[in-house]
């Protein structure tokens, strides 16, 4: 059996990427046509996303810590299910200073503060770590 999110949670991924800026993030994630980019891939980046977090939620105890490298606009569902359904602690890094503004704009006041700088910087012990386009970043790794 697999572990489902919960409604109110999609409630919540909806209202946050109801929020984000996708004009700032087309610029992020396109050389040009960010916002046809956006407008395509809103839904399926959050109906993918939660079924990546119920995958993910049956593997994870409740109260640990995640990190996250690299992590975007495709991981918000992963983290918010995390967040609310597990109890857990998530730090997801990211080197793009506008999307991570972005991010936290449309996260305020919720458990998820993206953080732009190197995961390098990430004290403590993990019990789960997620690495998002690091190795195959073609602007960070030509």
């Amino acid at each position: 059996m697999s572990a489902r999110v919960s409604r109110a949670t999609k409630v919540l991924v909806a209202k946050v990427f109801a929020l984000l800026d996708y004009k700032t993030l087309g610029r992020v994630y396109c050389w040009k046509g960010g916002n046809e980019f956006w407008h395509a891939r809103r839904q399926p980046c959050q109906r993918l996303g939660i079924r990546v977090a119920e995958a993910l939620l049956e593997k994870l105890p409740r109260g640990g810590r995640s990190l996250y490298i690299g992590a975007g606009v495709a991981e918000l569902p992963i983290l918010l299910a995390e967040a609310y359904e597990r109890q857990r602690q998530v730090e997801p890094y990211n080197l793009r200073r506008s999307e991570v503004a972005a991010l936290n704009r449309a996260c305020r006041s919720l458990p998820v503060c993206f953080r732009a700088c190197d995961a390098a910087s990430a004290r403590g012990r993990f019990d789960h770590l997620w690495i998002v386009s690091v190795l195959n970043d073609p602007e960070r790794f030509p």
